[in-house]
């Protein structure tokens, strides 16, 4: 896929708003703490292209900023971690979507986006012509595949963090670490991931948060924990429970 075909977004007809987006407000409904939130979205891609690094949320972020000017400054949006196929052996994915959390003001940049081309570590992405709408929804439990926080890069410390950072918001809820399958064989009994930026390696942990109403489930997932939310980190999504 050459870069000059797709410089841009194809002129086409009006489409249909999505209803579940609820553009008409804009506004999450419920206040919390006496400040009413902004609705925040994910905004699902289709994405296609070679394989990627696995590990490569710097460099789609750099990307991003490319289409987005300034993408840099917003520290209110995620970007979650490319989806797709993942080859364990070589650390690499073959990207089939890209998620990015705002709030429902930045849909017509999102929109923008489609029909780019990114460039990621010198591999040509191709985002496709149609973007998906999905609005947060509250549940009483919800899952981040990593949060970091500087100086913070053991489990206990990990864990007194979440706490205190639940109570600075004013949301009540049991913070825990994901712990590790199988055999430890000496490593951290919890789940704890690292995330590589510029060559540096950032270390941090997945949680879960219980016990939420469902304003704080909302707020949760709206504000994140921690820092990095360009790379994927700090973001909550609903737990999905199989089995008893």
């Amino acid at each position: 896929v050459s870069q000059s075909r797709y410089c841009g977004p194809r002129r086409r007809t009006q489409q249909r708003p999505n209803p579940a987006c609820g553009l008409d407000t804009g506004l999450l409904a419920a206040k919390t703490m006496g400040v009413l939130l902004p609705r925040m979205i994910d905004v699902h891609f289709k994405i296609s292209g070679p394989r990627v690094p696995f590990d490569c949320a710097y460099s789609l972020f750099a990307a991003l900023c490319r289409h987005w000017p300034d993408l840099h400054e917003r520290q209110d949006v995620g970007i979650w971690p490319l989806h797709g196929k993942f080859n364990a052996p070589a650390r690499d994915i073959m990207p089939t979507k890209l998620i990015i959390r705002v709030q429902e003001t930045d849909l017509q940049q999102c929109k923008d986006l489609c029909e780019r081309v990114i460039n990621i570590d010198g591999v040509n992405l191709l985002i496709d012509h149609i973007a998906e709408i999905k609005p947060l929804f509250p549940a009483e439990s919800v899952y981040s595949r990593l949060v970091v926080v500087k100086n913070r890069t053991t489990s206990d410390l990990m864990l007194e963090y979440l706490g205190d950072q639940l109570s600075h918001m004013g949301i009540t809820g049991t913070p825990a670490l994901v712990p590790r399958k199988g055999p430890l064989n000496g490593k951290d009994p919890f789940v704890r991931r690292t995330l590589n930026i510029k060559g540096v390696n950032v270390v941090g942990y997945a949680a879960t948060v219980s016990g939420l109403s469902p304003t704080d489930s909302l707020r949760l997932q709206n504000e994140g924990i921690g820092g990095r939310r360009h790379f994927g980190c700090g973001l909550f999504v609903v737990c999905i429970v199989t089995g008893k």
